[in-house]
């Protein structure tokens, strides 16, 4: 039987890297076509390597931030209730995610 996304995405907010890694696995169209819009290049951003090697470089936090919204699809809102944080400060984890993400893409182009 499959594990829901939320039963992944509650693990992933846990810490679970195996839920985390389920997350992304389901849902790279979507992770992928941010990493598009981030880095302007299409072969960029089919460098699976490349967004699993950024992801490791976020903090806890910002990955299940990630994992709720991007991977599951949650509302701002409802991740914050996942994770015991306030809406505001998931726009503020979605911000720095796109902020790091767009600084590593910017120095592997070098």
């Amino acid at each position: 039987m499959d594990i829901s996304d939320e039963s992944l995405a509650t693990a992933a907010a846990r810490g679970d890297r195996a839920a985390f890694a389920s997350l992304l696995e389901r849902h790279y169209d979507r992770i992928h076509g941010l990493c598009w819009r981030l880095t302007g290049d299409r072969a960029e951003a089919e460098a699976q390597d490349w967004l699993t090697a950024a992801m490791a470089q976020l903090s806890d936090e910002l990955r299940d931030t990630v994992a709720l919204t991007l991977g599951e699809g949650l509302s701002q809102a409802e991740a914050g209730e996942v994770l015991g944080v306030s809406e505001g400060t998931v726009a503020w984890r979605m911000s720095e995610v796109k902020k790091k993400l767009r600084a590593l893409a910017q120095e592997e182009a070098g």
